[in-house]
């Protein structure tokens, strides 16, 4: 019998340990991770090429940590958001993977860019499996009894460890 295959794309979460989306994905079968260079959307964002050599440096490191885990780390350019879900599907069909796994980002842009790819994976018969890792809940779940974001952070406090269970978070 054939071992499941599962693709993880890292994207701000170059890290091994206590990655949501990358041990999920581990206890699922074998992994394959991919991350995704935008080149014009880095330009598009004006991010500096301090933050870019801080990324490329922190991706090699990621590489020698997955090594040591035999898990394969590709990377690809593909210039733009847009060229996400289609760089994505193309590897899901010539790995033969069953599920994409991912961490949410909470930007505008990524955001829209994270459900076009969702949205590609329905489309293909794909799974998806998307996980809150760098937040304890997602924006916009902890709100007052009027249903509305907090002004003051104590009662936002208080009702945050109200619905925190620590069981729940596991490294």
């Amino acid at each position: 019998m054939a071992m499941r295959k599962e693709l993880v794309w890292l994207r701000r979460d170059l890290r091994v340990s206590d990655n949501m989306s990358l041990y999920n994905a581990c206890q699922s079968g074998v992994v394959l991770c991919v991350y995704l260079l935008f080149p014009d959307q880095w330009t598009l964002h004006r991010d500096s090429p301090n933050k870019l050599w801080f990324w490329l440096e922190n991706l090699k490191t990621l590489q020698e940590q997955l090594d040591k885990l035999n898990i394969p780390l590709i990377t690809m350019d593909v210039k733009n958001y847009q060229g996400a879900a289609p760089a994505l599907m193309r590897l899901i069909e010539q790995y033969q993977c069953q599920s994409l796994w991912f961490n949410d980002e909470y930007g505008v842009n990524e955001q829209c860019r994270d459900d076009v790819v969702e949205k590609s994976c329905v489309q293909e018969g794909v799974g998806c499996r998307r996980f809150t890792d760098q937040l304890l809940f997602k924006p916009g779940s902890i709100l007052n009894g009027k249903n509305c974001y907090f002004k003051v952070f104590t009662p936002f406090k208080k009702m945050l460890y109200r619905n925190l269970d620590v069981n729940r978070i596991k490294p």
